[in-house]
């Protein structure tokens, strides 16, 4: 080049804050080297001249980022990130960019390696945290899904997947209106997010809200969710962060359901007002639109409605009205299952029940799924059935194993007292119904006097913490309250002891043989005629905890 070029080109070359070579096409040996390039390998710029761009490289040769792979020196001078090696050993990447040139009369390249190190391990940091971030939420064993501005989902991990029964794939992008609020709520759900978007307001953002969310299935869940609201690079994004209250929830209706029917039967009041305040407390507590008692007409073999308590959510006039103008056979209908087999009943999904005569106009009602149970004379197989009572909800229900079993129970407690109603001693009779209630109910029942020593042990308190009546009964409580948990029992029980009640605690005691089980605990102060404490009465259901998140296939 002529000599004003060159000396420019050679002042440009060495003031330079990047490291240059140039670099012959044929041998790839550096023919110059600038002084940034000599600090860069940590020694003269003129140790650098004579070598090979191999020589230069990282021993490994492996390129970090970039075309291609191995150690060609013609793909180094082309372009990428490439791995070199200083004079003390250590390294550094180098992004390569290149440009043809003559040189001397030789084909040439000029190479520039700009130090990218410090970059790329920002890359790599950035890179590990998003890949340990994703890995926590996608084994967080609470749900956790993530929305756009708009209400889009961007997020649904393995616990969400598990809940709600949708896989993510099959939900991300979708509006999380449309994936996971019931149709009902919908609207209210989009009109907060549009305020929000409009005022930044908040409602329920940044505050735990309980709710029902919707499954896949279609039937809906209880859930507590907590959302929060961020703003990254202009663009508004809400994680929300969802705990399953199923378990919660059905534990706290089972004892619920126990304590206000229990305090039905102590009331001593006729059966229809027994029955008709049983249908209103278990339509309450369990959420269900509508409940029913049909009562066995003996003279005519025939299921006759006898008692209906309603709620105001839906207009259930027209499906009573059907009910009172129907009644049943053995086998026919819903009722007419649970008199032929003498056993609860489920129907999942009214429209597709084929034994369902009010069908239509259960379903112009809203109804969409039920659930009946006997009311027995006895407990032996083969006992009387002398009525059955039934609810109804307008959400999809599955199959509750343990609400089933309450029911059970229930339905014996109420054939019971329906048939000791009949003799004159109401007040005994009503006794020893309380008693067959604690006795045959599903949940632990333990009665304390005020010394703290256990007075009664039902036998679901045996199976719950091994041991049998005639083990515990006369000694004191706290044998199965282990070390960590006595501070915490004496709390309780003072504050039981001042008039206080303790709903749905939850915790933890040991079993006989030295395990571990969770559970909610419930408990009431026991008063005599004259209002004095005289004992303690604790119901206690057992917590199942869900099982660890597995991998994802």
């Amino acid at each position: 080049m002529p000599e004003p070029t060159a000396a420019l080109f050679r002042a440009l070359f060495d003031s330079h804050p990047h490291p240059q070579w140039i670099v012959d096409r044929e041998s790839y040996v550096v023919l110059l080297a600038n002084p940034a390039a000599g600090q860069a390998f940590g020694c003269a710029a003129g140790e650098l001249m004579g070598k090979r761009i191999r020589d230069l490289q990282s021993p490994d040769g492996e390129k970090s980022r970039g075309d291609g792979h191995g150690r060609s020196e013609d793909r180094v001078t082309q372009g990428g990130v490439w791995r070199f090696q200083r004079h003390d050993g250590s390294e550094f990447l180098g992004e390569i960019t290149s440009a043809e040139l003559t040189w001397d009369g030789r084909q040439a390249r000029l190479v520039v390696a700009r130090d990218v190190t410090e970059r790329e391990a920002s890359h790599r940091d950035l890179r590990e945290r998003e890949a340990r971030q994703s890995t926590a939420v996608e084994n967080v064993p609470e749900c956790v899904v993530t929305a756009d501005g708009e209400g889009r989902i961007l997020e649904f991990n393995a616990a969400a997947e598990r809940v709600f029964g949708y896989a993510r794939a099959d939900v991300v992008g979708r509006e999380i209106a449309d994936v996971l609020v019931p149709a009902e709520s919908r609207e209210r759900h989009r009109r907060g997010l549009a305020h929000y978007s409009a005022t930044g307001e908040r409602h329920i953002i940044g505050r735990s809200v309980e709710m029902r969310a919707l499954r896949a299935d279609g039937s809906t869940v209880w859930v507590e969710i907590l959302v929060s609201a961020v703003v990254l690079d202009g663009q508004t994004m809400f994680a929300a962060h969802i705990r399953d209250l199923t378990e919660a929830k059905r534990s706290e209706r089972q004892i619920s359901t126990f304590y206000a029917i229990c305090q039905i039967l102590a009331e001593g009041a006729g059966m229809a007002h027994t029955a008709r305040e049983t249908l209103r407390v278990v339509c309450e507590i369990g959420d269900w639109d509508i409940g029913l008692v049909w009562n066995v007409d003996r003279g005519t073999e025939l299921l006759r409605l006898s008692e209906v308590w309603r709620g105001r959510r839906l207009p259930m006039e027209p499906f009573e009205q059907k009910s009172r103008e129907l009644s049943f056979r053995r086998g026919i209908g819903l009722p007419g299952r649970v008199w032929q087999k003498g056993a609860a009943h489920w129907v999942p999904d009214i429209s597709s029940d084929p034994n369902f005569p009010r069908a239509s106009v259960a379903l112009a009602c809203g109804l969409r799924s039920g659930f009946a149970f006997p009311i027995r004379a006895g407990a032996g197989v083969g006992a009387e059935v002398l009525g059955v009572v039934e609810f109804f909800s307008h959400e999809l229900r599955t199959f509750e194993r343990e609400m089933q079993d309450t029911f059970s129970a229930v339905g014996l407690l109420l054939g019971q007292y329906s048939e000791h109603r009949r003799q004159e001693d109401r007040l005994r009779e009503t006794n020893e119904m309380l008693q067959a209630l604690l006795t045959a109910s599903p949940l632990a029942i333990i009665q304390l006097d005020r010394d703290l020593t256990v007075r009664f042990w039902n036998a679901a308190a045996e199976r719950m913490f091994g041991w049998t009546a005639r083990e515990i009964l006369g000694r004191p409580y706290p044998v199965m309250v282990p070390a960590e948990k006595r501070a915490e029992f004496k709390r309780l029980c003072d504050e039981l002891l001042k008039g206080g009640e303790l709903r749905g605690i939850e915790t933890w005691r040991k079993r006989k043989d030295g395990s571990r089980v969770n559970i909610y605990l419930s408990a009431v102060p026991l008063r005599s005629d004259a209002g004095e404490i005289t004992g303690l009465l604790g119901v206690v259901a057992e917590m199942r905890l869900p099982p660890p998140p597995g991998p994802r296939l």
